[in-house]
């Protein structure tokens, strides 16, 4: 046997292992080709949010992290921002005491208000991914379908089954972690959130300018012997125990095993 004949049987040995394996091959260049969309996908999205939330309040203190640079982001310094607390405290009618406590209201607010921004923009991000990847892998997989059932399963080429089964899969993940995390329920509950705090922070801040607030609508006869201080902590405390950090998910949109291959078999059929 010669070296060309050698280097024949080599080159159908290896022809013949890539046809073997082509399956697997296609399903993994295609799972890693949706991976790299998500991925341009989120930082394209990421690169507009920062450009659309420039303007608003708190936005550039989230200290936004892309997926290349997943450290911890540093600590915020949380006392420098927006207004000077010190300068709308100066009234003698405020104890030093109060003027602490209102401090640490205002802190507390600003940490939750930029909280709820940074979740939000996250949330907003893996929404838009997660649309955009289920639509594109619902066109792709709609097309091999397509083919498959023109040639039938069994003679369509293995390239389509395996383009076909990945996207299906990507297509089901995407619609079920969708509808799991309830993206656009949460988010914009989260931009909700945000405003309603840096609204109260606002109202702190007129409160202590002008020296008075709107009473109560409870215990108004309780709240009538208490000083404008007094009223005003009692009023913020009541207001920050009323907003809290919750999410909603939807357990019921877990894809059970049956109704998936149920679904891929009867595209099969079709």
């Amino acid at each position: 046997m010669t070296i060309d004949d050698n280097n024949k049987d080599n080159d159908n040995n290896f022809i013949n292992t890539i046809k073997k394996y082509s399956f697997i091959i296609t399903m993994s260049a295609t799972l890693l080709f949706y991976i790299f969309l998500m991925v341009l996908l989120f930082n394209k999205c990421s690169n507009n949010l920062n450009r659309w939330g420039k303007n608003l309040k708190y936005y550039t203190k989230i200290n936004i992290t892309h997926l290349t640079n997943l450290e911890e982001p540093e600590a915020i310094d949380i006392n420098a921002i927006s207004y000077n607390i010190d300068d709308y405290t100066k009234s003698n009618k405020i104890t030093d005491v109060q003027k602490k406590r209102i401090k640490e209201q205002i802190y507390l607010i600003r940490h939750r208000a930029i909280t709820n921004l940074r979740i939000a923009r996250d949330l907003y991000c893996w929404m838009v991914v997660s649309v955009t990847i289920l639509c594109i892998s619902t066109i792709v997989s709609g097309i091999c379908a397509y083919s498959i059932t023109k040639k039938g399963w069994d003679d369509v080429d293995n390239l389509i089954k395996a383009i076909f089964v990945t996207s299906l899969g990507i297509s089901l993940f995407t619609t079920f972690f969708h509808s799991f995390f309830q993206l656009q329920k949460n988010a914009e509950a989260k931009i909700t959130l945000y405003q309603t705090y840096v609204n109260l922070e606002d109202y702190i801040f007129s409160s202590l300018t002008l020296g008075y607030l709107s009473e109560l609508p409870e215990n108004k006869s309780d709240t009538q012997q208490l000083s404008f201080s007094e009223n005003l902590i009692q009023k913020i405390d009541k207001i920050t125990q009323a907003y809290s950090m919750v999410f909603e998910f939807d357990a019921q949109s877990i894809p059970k095993l049956n109704d998936v291959i149920e679904s891929v078999d009867g595209k099969n059929k079709n």
